[in-house]
């Protein structure tokens, strides 16, 4: 029986990854080249490539990952669908609720258009932003595996894999960077504090790490930053505790307060937490815990007041000041919210480690400037985690309780836990229904598959729609050409605020684009976003 069940929940994984797969991989099939893409697929990447992308940037292995992608529309498909369901999968296995991927895979659909649009809907912030994420899940995974094992051993081939690893990790974005490689020496640190001992493979993950990390800095674009020359990238001047406020106005207007559906669920499921392990805490426990939830809530009636005015959070004024404090307050509240229940659930002490390395990951940007809504597709995707977690931890204790008062040993919280996920193994609650899960769960499966085959097509079709105007505007433009035109316009595009800089706007993008598509050099673009008004 027990073979039965777990043979029936590891079917039912498989086939909802390839099904994810199959829609991803549809959906990357219509994303359009924009932008910097234009340029990494043509002449310019390969003269960046020939130079060893001196004075352009570290990335080593994201550049040549998007220089993969923008010469073969089959490997962009199969890339981009892989690791998109590799990211609805790992965080799957770490959270250990069967139906994560699909709650993932609901969130980054519905995530804000401005982060969808620069990762999922642009090429190039794909091979940096969700490639790079899937490599600290990965990582997560395997650490996680690693400290569970009763007899842990040195394995000379992990060791080597998770130097390569640690070495490619390490070479695609510079927060990505920083954060794999302190995590290695937390490791380090942790395995001697735990097991009075290291294990090879461990040291060859540091090894990886600060092999990458020396040669990504080692870039001369780097030293240009620093000294404030680079045209691009700057770091903020001044005094050190104004640069850091500013950082934080920054990072909460292009991160954190644009997530309205992150924040809703992340209040329901506070308040099921609460409603469903308060029966345990004392007083003061609980009024943390509903202190925390209101907290929470105050940043969703912030969000509601500000953007039924404006499209965005502002970046200055009183009402950016607010709005930022409402942002510290609601993150300061989830470590609180998780604080409480640390004890009842090792989901919630998971929880506390996973909001710890989204503020390292997201930490260079109190910084460092520019910031983009792309370089937060990792914390919103971890905040995804965070709930999941969460729900976990509601399925355990819930399971505790009702056991207790049934007085069923082993029985009912194997009707409420999965197979495969830590959870005993005992008999199934009823004859005919199917061991780790509940007539809830399966509810909220079945919603959460239907929106994201839902939102999953329609933005397919968005994206097929962007992908075939494109084509046509580009044989208009060599029409025109042909027909000895110098100066072209260049129309909008319907819906293309779902991909980034599709249109040309500037004079790089500009030869980009004749290059990319091998248009005469002495051709002028012009659009809505560069001709004179």
């Amino acid at each position: 029986m027990k073979e039965s069940r777990n043979k029936i929940w590891r079917e039912q994984i498989f086939w909802r990854a390839l099904t994810l797969l199959g829609l991803f991989c549809l959906m990357a099939l219509f994303v359009p080249y924009t932008d910097d893409d234009l340029r990494w697929g043509c002449a310019i990447g390969m003269e960046r490539l020939s130079r060893g992308f001196a004075d352009y940037g570290g990335r080593y292995a994201g550049y040549l990952i998007v220089m993969a992608m923008t010469r073969s529309v089959v490997f962009k498909t199969l890339s981009m669908g892989a690791c998109l369901t590799a990211v609805c999968v790992l965080v799957r296995a770490l959270s250990g609720w069967e139906y994560a991927d699909l709650l993932t895979a609901a969130l980054v659909l519905l995530s804000p258009l401005s982060l969808f649009s620069q990762t999922v809907g642009w090429v190039s912030g794909f091979a940096n932003y969700v490639v790079g994420l899937v490599v600290i899940l990965a990582v997560w995974v395997y650490l996680d595996r690693f400290f569970k094992q009763e007899k842990k051993q040195n394995s000379p081939a992990a060791a080597v894999a998770l130097l390569l690893t640690g070495l490619a990790g390490t070479l695609i974005v510079e927060h990505y960077t920083i954060y794999l490689t302190m995590l290695a020496v937390c490791t380090i640190a942790f395995c001697l504090w735990k097991e009075r001992r290291c294990f090879l493979q461990l040291w060859g993950y540091l090894a990886g790490c600060l092999a990458g990390t020396a040669w990504m800095f080692s870039n001369s674009a780097y030293r240009a930053v620093a000294g404030g020359s680079d045209g691009y990238r700057k770091l903020d001047e001044g005094n050190i505790v104004w640069r850091l406020i500013k950082g934080l106005g920054r990072i909460c207007k292009f991160g954190y307060f644009d997530y309205r559906v992150m924040h809703g669920l992340l209040l329901v499921m506070m308040i099921a937490c609460l409603l469903v392990c308060g029966k345990r805490m004392g007083k003061i426990q609980k009024g943390l815990g509903w202190l925390g939830a209101a907290g929470e809530g105050g940043l969703i009636l912030c969000q509601t007041v500000v953007l039924s005015r404006m499209e965005s959070m502002p970046v200055k004024g009183a009402a950016s000041w607010i709005c930022t404090a409402c942002c510290v307050l609601s993150l300061g509240s989830l470590a609180v919210f998780v604080l409480v229940l640390f004890k009842e659930s090792v989901c919630f002490a998971r929880s506390l480690f996973v909001l710890a390395s989204m503020v390292v990951i997201d930490g260079p940007f109190l910084l460092a400037k520019p910031i983009t809504p792309r370089v937060f597709f990792g914390s919103y995707v971890l905040l995804g985690l965070v709930l999941s977690l969460w729900l976990k931890g509601i399925l355990e204790t819930a399971a505790i309780q009702a056991e207790k008062a049934d007085g069923k040993e082993g029985i009912l919280r194997d009707a409420l836990m999965t197979p495969g996920n830590g959870a005993g193994n005992g008999a199934a609650a009823d004859e005919g229904g199917r061991a780790g899960m509940r007539r809830g769960e399966r509810l909220a499966a079945g919603v959460l598959a239907v929106l994201v085959l839902g939102i999953g097509l329609y933005d397919t079709m968005i994206y097929a729609g962007i992908s075939r105007a494109d084509r046509q505007r580009l044989e208009q433009i060599r029409s025109l050409a042909a027909s000895g035109e110098t100066r072209i316009y260049m129309e909008t595009l319907e819906h293309e605020e779902y991909v980034h800089d599709i249109t040309v706007s500037n004079r790089n993008g500009e030869r980009g684009y004749l290059a990319f598509y091998g248009l005469p050099e002495d051709l002028t673009l012009v659009s809505d976003y560069t001709k004179e008004k």
